[in-house]
């Protein structure tokens, strides 16, 4: 059983690129995968909030993507707590995380085009190069403790020796 108490989705697809962007409230999730895990899976929310960016056509100027998650008041049920810790010595107050990411890359392909991308992945061709990734924030806030982070990295793709690229 799933439910939202409110939530808005939006999407956008052109030639710039993909992009989905949401939010909602008291979301409650339960589930049973067995093939994962053989018992019932609850989590709870009190809001989330999600974007995610990718270019899609091909082109040498640099281009944004993009990816944010933003969940708090997060809680598991009992019988996930159980299994992690049995003795309960571990606080369940409800957590946080927040994860804010963008990049800027290079697309060489033109994704909308199939035929072409499927030529080329079966080739082994490269889809594109990675310039700069930005970590805005990253807060985790869980079981009584805090990590937090920011940074940044560029990326250079004359050296594909120190690091392979995509």
């Amino acid at each position: 059983h799933n439910s939202f108490g409110l939530y808005t989705f939006g999407m956008s697809l052109d030639r710039d690129g993909v992009s989905m962007e949401g939010t909602g409230k008291d979301a409650k999730v339960r589930a049973y995968m067995p093939e994962v895990m053989p018992l019932d899976l609850e989590f709870a929310a009190e809001s989330t909030a999600g974007r995610f960016v990718l270019p899609i056509s091909a082109g040498e100027q640099l281009q944004e993507a993009a990816i944010s998650v933003d969940v708090t008041g997060l809680t598991v049920g009992d019988m996930l707590w159980g299994l992690i810790d049995p003795g309960m010595t571990i606080p369940r107050d409800p957590a946080t995380l927040r994860l804010d990411l963008t990049a800027q890359v290079k697309s060489y392909l033109d994704w909308l085009d199939f035929m072409t991308v499927g030529a080329s992945m079966e080739a082994g061709e490269v889809p594109g190069e990675l310039h700069a990734v930005t970590l805005k924030d990253f807060t985790l806030e869980a079981a009584g403790a805090s990590l937090t982070g920011s940074g940044e990295a560029t990326f250079d793709n004359t050296d594909l020796e120190t690091f392979k690229g995509f």
